[in-house]
């Protein structure tokens, strides 16, 4: 009796005993794993580096860009561009370096690309890889893109993407109209929602993975939908489900075995349904339940805004609209819009996103080349200074006229790269929008058709 009370009492106070705050630190991270307890103003996990979409307005309204290694949302109504955001996500993510989470630089090296599935090779004629492995012959051709390396390791490790397409609608040929390396890309099919949430735990635990596409959280069907009859209802267990894919999502991106390099960036699509019987209020909600609106660190809202036609009548882009309904990393509720291209045009392509003009519009609207002298008819001198990407480098060129400056950030795409991103930092105040931006940077005036309703695309009948 005397022995145990003596190891009682020891125990006692062993643990009654006040440790340094060092040292309990040092216990807890022995104990449960490196990294998870330290000063906030250390650990570099919690200064979240940022993933640009490629589209500027959203870059701008989210504060810089997806943030990465975090969970972000883009929900709305039929074609209001969720999908093409994602995939402009995807090859924008391609151009950075999985290893230092920094943009890789063109070089002068020329590649060849195979149409059929992204695959960038050296030899000009050559058949591609992937597509021979697949069965069938396809030669590589010239389409203009460089090899890309990154400034720190010179090398070529763009991140790779894991798409779950359980709503069916990837097809190779229009991810690389959007610019998507389809060779860096993993696509999984499931049947039921509980194979995808398995999966994707896996894939993220693994570390291997730097993007995750989820499209959409609504057609992720419950086993026990397709396995019971058609006729019996069952309430709430979709929504009941995607709670717990999203707890498990957080759970494996705070896995001890991941570090900030090795954390994935997951977007989430979904879909804008309107509940029934509401009089008052809004009447718009989400499938899947609220675990979306709380796991997320960025909700991104689109709809669609309206079309523009030519002289003839054709389509020849839609203006996308959205608000940044939440964001954790940056102020919220940022609106904005942007331009996509629906057909060739004046040097347009099919999916091409406005970029060039809009960016160049808002340097000349914030004077980054200075006012207009009228009596020499320049914009006086531009001193490049930290925008030359990668030199530090002053680099004075004079530009007499607009077309001037938008040919010369057109030919040295890395510099327009570090302007486009030198930018975010030095604007403040609503973004102008795209149309604006057209018409500072001299790009042509289209006819539009009237706006359409938030939601509401052409070919919509009135109820």
């Amino acid at each position: 009796m005397a022995a145990k009370e003596k190891d009682k009492k020891e125990k006692k106070e062993k643990f009654s005993k006040k440790m340094d705050l060092e040292e309990l630190m040092a216990a807890i991270n022995g104990k449960y794993g490196k990294g998870k307890i330290a000063r906030a103003s250390s650990s570099r996990a919690l200064s979240v580096p940022r993933l640009e979409t490629g589209v500027f307005s959203v870059d701008y309204a989210t504060g810089g860009g997806l943030p990465i290694g975090r969970i972000t949302g883009i929900y709305g109504k039929k074609s209001s561009g969720k999908t093409l955001l994602a995939l402009k996500s995807v090859a924008s993510a391609q151009r950075y370096c999985r290893k230092h989470l920094i943009k890789m630089v063109h070089t002068k090296k020329k590649l060849y690309r195979c149409l059929e599935c992204g695959y960038r090779g050296e030899k000009e004629g050559s058949l591609c890889p992937d597509c021979v492995e697949a069965g069938y012959e396809v030669k590589l051709i010239d389409m203009g893109d460089r090899e890309m390396k990154c400034p720190e390791c010179k090398e070529y490790n763009p991140f790779e993407t894991v798409w779950i397409d359980a709503e069916g609608a990837w097809e190779n040929s229009w991810a690389q109209k959007a610019g998507v390396n389809c060779h860096h890309v993993y696509m999984i099919r499931t049947e039921f929602a509980e194979q995808a949430i398995d999966i994707s735990d896996l894939v993220i635990r693994n570390g291997k993975c730097d993007l995750m596409v989820i499209d959409t959280i609504a057609h992720l069907i419950p086993m026990i939908e397709v396995e019971e009859s058609a006729e019996k209802n069952q309430m709430g267990v979709h929504a009941r489900l995607m709670n717990k894919m999203f707890r498990k999502l957080v759970s494996a991106q705070n896995s001890p075995n991941l570090t900030m390099d090795t954390r994935p960036t997951i977007i989430v699509l979904n879909q804008v349904r309107m509940k029934l019987g509401v009089m008052f209020g809004d009447p718009e909600t989400k499938p899947g339940g609220m675990g979306q609106d709380f796991a997320t660190s960025v909700d991104l809202k689109t709809w669609a805004g309206k079309y523009e036609k030519d002289e003839a009548g054709n389509t020849l882009n839609l203006i996308t609209n959205f608000r940044a309904v939440k964001n954790k990393v940056a102020p919220p509720q940022q609106e904005g819009n942007f331009r996509v291209w629906l057909r060739d045009y004046d040097g347009h392509k099919v999916c091409d996103v406005e970029d060039v003009h809009v960016v160049l519009g808002q340097a000349l609207k914030h004077k980054w080349f200075g006012d207009y002298d009228n009596e020499k008819e320049s914009f006086g001198v531009y001193e490049g200074k930290e925008f030359v990407a990668g030199t530090g480098k002053y680099k004075e060129v004079s530009f007499t006229n607009v077309d001037e400056i938008f040919k010369y950030f057109s030919d040295n795409p890395d510099e327009y790269e570090t302007l486009r991103t030198a930018l975010f930092a030095d604007m403040l105040g609503k973004i102008m929008s795209d149309e604006d931006a057209m018409k500072v940077s001299g790009d042509f005036d289209a006819t539009g058709d009237d706006e359409v309703p938030e939601g509401k695309v052409d070919g919509d009948k009135e109820e």
